[in-house]
């Protein structure tokens, strides 16, 4: 077998580890190349957090040597992180490619051969060629985990401020590339260790909408109890710290689950489904006198030739569209989003005159969702992705949303204990959980590419609840 330093068999004089290698690995693991990192010069201009981050660079830099002098299996290496092969899934295999330094982190830090034998990072500590500031980090690296932070504050070019959603505390965070890469509210995977009289952070990759908390602390919180299932009473430290491949498995669950298009529903909850139905009319005056008369429809201004009318229900501050027909000499034409409203509709028409049934089409949301998706939904360009989208699926999406948001506080939400948004924002602490919900939400609208995402007035969402505008 051929040593990671000895010579290349193919006869080029460099070491093996430095030609065949990777290549072999490349063509044997075709999801994932392994990469090395390259450390970015520290841009603080603080000189005392600049040189604690060489410190830290420099410690890092060496954690990594040890790990690729350690012949590691990086297939089976990368399995375990991420729960799965990479080379089959395309999915993880992205993912691997983006986060390499989340993975490399964890490879030297935390990842133990067995349960008794150490992580490279605590094989270190006896490493007689550290300086002391090294030692002092790597200290504080070995008592450290990864954990889940929301980001509070960022003051760009200097840090974050972060809160633990799992063990609670805010800290702050001294990383140039991570202030310029997040924003307020989002949530990261991270590790943070003090570094001197700042702290540091190493593996802030990942990062989710904060519309994502509550799944991601309830998942966390399973996986803590089925570890307790073992080790009575552990503690999120001890599960943290040997379950730390826990963050690459959830966060192949995350992107898998945002990859799928939304499940449409109208104010109802009905799922949504574009209906149109063809009639003829028998005796046209009378039915369109019969339209008008009826105290449920409210006739539309019309420019042309056409009659229309719609179906409409009060709620509140909210009218809620239920659908609208037009008429056109003896041919009536019924559009509605779901069928239910379509049954509803029939009912009343044919309540009003006789009619006779020429044809018509039903077609679910989320299939056309789908479809938009898969055409242009991943586009990095929010407008060309949006074209892709029909002017009905528009509209309709539109229409889905502000009945939602309409419903909204008035629904029992599993964030608030079961209580409606109504009845949270009658406490101070239900009352901040609202307003963070809300911004949660906003976010991950605003930030989407996705051509399903219909622009609204969030601050009318704050006006029906009593809340400040922001």
């Amino acid at each position: 077998m051929i040593g990671r330093n000895d010579p290349c068999p193919c006869g080029s004089g460099k070491k093996y580890k430095k030609c065949c290698l990777p290549k072999e690995r490349a063509e044997s693991s075709p999801g994932f190349d392994y990469p090395t990192p390259e450390y970015l010069p520290p841009k603080f201009k603080d000189p005392k957090i600049e040189a604690w981050k060489r410190v830290d660079n420099s410690l890092i830099r060496k954690g990594l040597r040890r790990f690729d002098n350690s012949n590691p299996n990086i297939d089976k290496l990368m399995k375990k992180f991420w729960g799965r092969d990479p080379a089959e899934d395309a999915r993880v295999a992205r993912l691997a490619r983006a986060h390499t330094v989340v993975f490399q982190d964890w490879a030297w830090i935390d990842y133990r051969k067995t349960y008794k034998s150490k992580s490279i990072a605590e094989e270190m500590e006896t490493d007689p060629t550290l300086s002391d500031r090294e030692k002092r980090v790597l200290a504080a690296v070995n008592a450290s985990h990864m954990s889940a932070y929301q980001v509070i504050h960022v003051d760009k070019g200097l840090g974050v401020e972060l809160e633990n959603i799992l063990e609670g505390g805010r800290v702050f965070v001294h990383d140039y590339n991570l202030s310029l890469s997040v924003s307020r509210w989002l949530i990261t995977f991270c590790r943070v260790y003090p570094a001197g009289p700042y702290h540091f952070g190493a593996g802030a990759s990942f990062a989710f909408p904060p519309d994502w908390k509550e799944y991601i602390r309830a998942h966390l919180e399973l996986e803590l109890e089925k570890y307790e299932d073992g080790h009575l009473r552990a503690g999120w430290h001890e599960f943290l710290k040997a379950k730390a491949e826990v963050f690459g498995h959830l966060a192949v669950e995350l992107h898998r689950k945002m990859e799928q298009p939304p499940k449409l529903a109208n104010y109802d909850g009905e799922p949504i489904v574009l209906c149109t139905c063809h009639y003829e009319i028998e005796n046209p005056g009378e039915y369109l006198t019969a339209l008008r008369n009826c105290k449920k429809l409210e006739e539309e201004e019309s420019e042309d030739e056409l009659c229309r009318f719609v179906w409409v229900k009060q709620k509140e501050h909210d009218r809620i569209l239920l659908g609208r027909v037009e008429v056109n000499g003896n041919k009536l034409k019924l559009e509605c989003n779901s069928l239910k409203r379509k049954a509803r509709w029939t009912k009343l028409l044919e309540s009003l005159g006789r009619l006779k049934y020429i044809g018509g089409e039903e077609k679910p949301g989320d299939q056309l969702v789908k479809e938009a998706w898969l055409k242009g939904g991943q586009s990095k360009d929010t407008e060309e992705s949006s074209k892709v989208l029909a002017p009905e699926l528009r509209e309709v999406m539109a229409q889905s949303q502000a009945e939602h948001y309409g419903h909204w506080p008035d629904s029992p939400l599993p964030a608030l204990g079961g209580l409606t948004p109504k009845q949270a924002v009658k406490t101070p602490a239900g009352r901040q959980r609202v307003i963070d919900l809300i911004r949660g939400i906003e976010y991950s609208h605003r930030q989407s590419k996705s051509p399903y995402d219909i622009s609204y007035d969030w601050n009318k969402l704050r006006r029906n609840l009593g809340l400040p505008e922001e």
